[in-house]
């Protein structure tokens, strides 16, 4: 079959050809149950013309489909693609039963002309052929994935099973099987030949749920292509993708607060939901239904220890900091001796649903639910008097010292005004009014955050008062830095020419920030309007 009929190459012919010119032919026939050739095809100079001629052929499937119709392919990859785990199930148990190491070689043998193994023809077959005929590809991957396939296996063109799952053609199917290969931690990041990670691929097919997917398993929004070295997140704001920016926004905070870029396991609060009785409820999250962009979140619903699970979007989750690594108190167990015994959390126990929690005096860890678990809060230290407390206010001026009481402050601002004049120098006051862009909006009313035209004059409050303020820089060093709290009361922004200090604060946030873009600081706001920021001292991230 080397040519057609009417003199001119056939499309198994070229597609050889091209295989031929991207790969180590020779590496590739040695390693029939590996990777084989994996080296990176660069998207400029003499490669190009390659590495776009591999990525055609692969997108056509090369002689895939042809082996599919005629039969070509073996019995355990028909039975894969093709949706039938009753004929994949004895066909492992043969395997199994052959010993040595006839069960590799069954799951990780290489067919076709793109190399794929058995779980890459599943998630090929999700594709094509659907739910028709009575297929169940999901049951076929997890059959596969409980006999020990590899669930980071790449093909001729590098692309794992999850850059399959979660392209511009994934569907509810190859979602599904993608979250049975982040429970069995396939690497999201894994780059192909052509040095995208599998984000890229969602990001250029515009698919959100693709990427809550793939975040979910662990995959970084900053990570950059190898080649042209733009990441998924610098991608999804230069085409203004709303719902993938959500997606990511959330992903890299929750990754600054808990240390993962995955939900599943964290601590979290609901929000902004129509149900209005579970907005400001705390739980666990759960497992993604990444076709709906929704997590099942544990709640607990009595002082009994039960529980209730409901399905919540990504925009109603506030991420807070986990539990495990904090000091906490048992409370509502039916083991009445257990309750008020205080420990140190450990990690969420994702298949019990608990955290393992040490206890004092204890070395074994027992399992507990969240909602037999309370955080014991750290008491701030009175710089006058000594006392402990959980709630104490700041100096004003320094931002940074605490007192019990107003008498303390006033009896103790002597002996703190030398040190509290040293941390000041780290401080920087602006008037909102004026520190803005020439012409543009600079301040938001002090009480109505709905009002972005109004002229404030002084505060309004009437009174000074510390918060916390958000200050996000843009991506060139002199751009105008955006300055907010919590309730939005505060809005404004700060341009190069009217602070001395805006170069110090960009590169404070550049430097420790998250992803080099926001930060969280001390601010005081004083009766005539001014606003003091303690920018070199970061406080630990927040989700708003």
């Amino acid at each position: 079959m080397a040519e057609a009929a009417a003199g001119g190459p056939t499309p198994v012919g070229e597609y050889a050809a091209v295989m031929a010119a991207a790969c180590d032919q020779e590496k590739n026939s040695r390693d029939r149950f590996g990777d084989g050739d994996q080296s990176l095809l660069r998207h400029d100079g003499p490669q190009d013309a390659i590495a776009q001629a591999l990525k055609n052929v692969w997108a056509q499937g090369a002689d895939f489909f042809a082996l599919l119709q005629s039969n070509g392919l073996s019995e355990c990859m028909m039975s894969c693609v093709t949706g039938r785990p009753e004929l994949l199930a004895p066909a492992l148990e043969r395997a199994r039963a052959a010993g040595g190491e006839a069960l590799f070689h069954t799951l990780e043998r290489r067919e076709t002309m793109l190399r794929i193994t058995p779980l890459h023809g599943a998630i090929m077959g999700a594709l094509q052929i659907g739910r028709q005929h009575g297929a169940d590809h999901i049951a076929v991957a997890r059959l596969l994935l409980d006999a020990g396939a590899r669930p980071d296996a790449k093909d001729i063109a590098g692309y794992t099973p999850m850059h399959r799952c979660a392209n511009a053609m994934a569907n509810e199917l190859t979602l599904e099987i993608g979250m049975l290969l982040v429970e069995r931690r396939a690497d999201s990041n894994m780059f192909n030949r052509f040095g995208d990670p599998p984000l890229i691929e969602a990001v250029m097919g515009n698919r959100p749920d693709c990427a809550a997917l793939l975040c979910e398993g662990g995959a970084d929004p900053m990570l950059p292509s190898h080649f042209h070295g733009i990441c998924p997140f610098k991608m999804n704001i230069l085409d203004m993708a709303l719902d993938l920016k959500e997606v990511f926004s959330h992903a890299i905070s929750r990754q600054a607060v808990t240390g993962s870029f995955r939900l599943q396991g964290a601590s979290v609060t609901l929000h902004n939901l129509s149900r209005h009785d579970l907005n400001g409820r705390q739980g666990v999250c759960g497992r993604l239904n990444p076709a709906k962009r929704r997590y099942a979140v544990t709640l607990p619903s009595g002082d009994d220890g039960s529980e209730q699970t409901v399905l919540i979007a990504l925009k109603n989750i506030r991420v807070h900091r986990g539990l495990e690594g904090q000091r906490v108190v048992l409370k509502g167990l039916s083991k009445e001796q257990l309750n008020g015994r205080r420990g140190v959390c450990g990690a969420f126990q994702e298949e019990k649903g608990r955290w393992a929690v040490t206890l004092d005096g204890e070395s074994v860890s027992i399992a507990v639910k969240q909602a037999n678990l309370e955080v014991l809060k750290e008491n701030f230290v009175c710089t006058h008097c000594g006392k402990e407390a959980p709630e104490m206010d700041k100096c004003g001026k320094c931002l940074k010292a605490r007192f019990c009481s107003k008498a303390c402050l006033q009896h103790g601002y002597g002996a703190h005004k030398e040190q509290c004049l040293l941390w000041r120098a780290a401080l920087v006051t602006v008037d909102p009014r004026t520190c803005g862009p020439e012409g543009g909006q600079t301040i938001t009313s002090w009480s109505d955050p709905a009002n972005r035209t109004m002229d404030v004059g002084k505060n309004p409050l009437g009174k000074s008062k510390t918060t916390v303020v958000k200050v996000s820089t843009p991506a060139q060093p002199d751009g105008n830095l955006l300055v907010y709290n919590k309730k939005r009361d505060l809005y404004f922004m700060i341009a190069s020419g009217k602070c001395d200090q805006h170069a110090a604060i960009f590169q404070s946030v550049s430097d420790r920030g998250i992803v080099g873009r926001k930060a969280y600081f001390n601010a005081h706001l004083s009766r005539d309007g001014l606003v003091t920021i303690n920018y070199l001292e970061h406080l630990p991230p927040e989700n708003w």
